[in-house]
């Protein structure tokens, strides 16, 4: 995995959304409060090498950022919403992408990474989802993000319109 710019390139380099269609990943943020750490990078994002049919549908963008004293990195997730992709790629964030975040940005900043996005897939099977989501996790799908620190800030709230489910979702350390 390489970085490189926030917008999809197809072929021919113009942006698209991972499906064909045309996209653009961003953060939108306040220039007087907020600090862009990585100018020269501005909206990195992940470059998987593997084929189509194994990476992510959808790779992620990743900044940094700095507000007063504070610094930190998003990572922006928008997940595969049919329900086996949507299993291997949140596996994926744990087992591929933590570790070459660590490698990137170093044990102690990759710590202050935040994943957020729609992950397409509920943070649990327990509780208060338990029987609300047709797309629901393995009891190992967020193991690795939970073992390296990660847990899921939205808890016991719907993030959907119709008030069903829970996918979209702000991982921190």
């Amino acid at each position: 995995m390489e970085y490189n710019t926030s917008f999809y390139e197809k072929d021919d380099g113009t942006p698209e959304d991972g499906r064909g269609g045309k996209g653009v990943l961003a953060f939108v943020y306040d220039q007087s409060m907020v600090v862009l750490q990585q100018p020269s990078s501005i909206g990195t994002k992940v470059i998987d090498t593997r084929s189509r049919r194994e990476r992510m549908n959808r790779l992620p963008a990743i900044s940094s950022f700095r507000c007063g004293k504070l610094e930190f990195t998003l990572c922006n997730v928008h997940l595969d919403p049919s329900h086996d992709r949507t299993l291997i790629e949140a596996q994926e964030l744990g087992d591929i992408l933590l570790s070459h975040l660590k490698t990137k940005y170093g044990s102690e900043r990759y710590q202050s990474i935040i994943f957020l996005g729609d992950f397409n897939l509920s943070y649990t099977n327990t509780g208060f989802f338990k029987n609300s989501s047709t797309n629901r996790p393995r009891s190992t799908t967020y193991s690795k993000l939970k073992e390296n620190g990660w847990s899921p800030s939205i808890k016991d709230a719907y993030t959907n319109i119709k008030k069903t489910e829970c996918y979209d979702q702000i991982w921190m350390h």
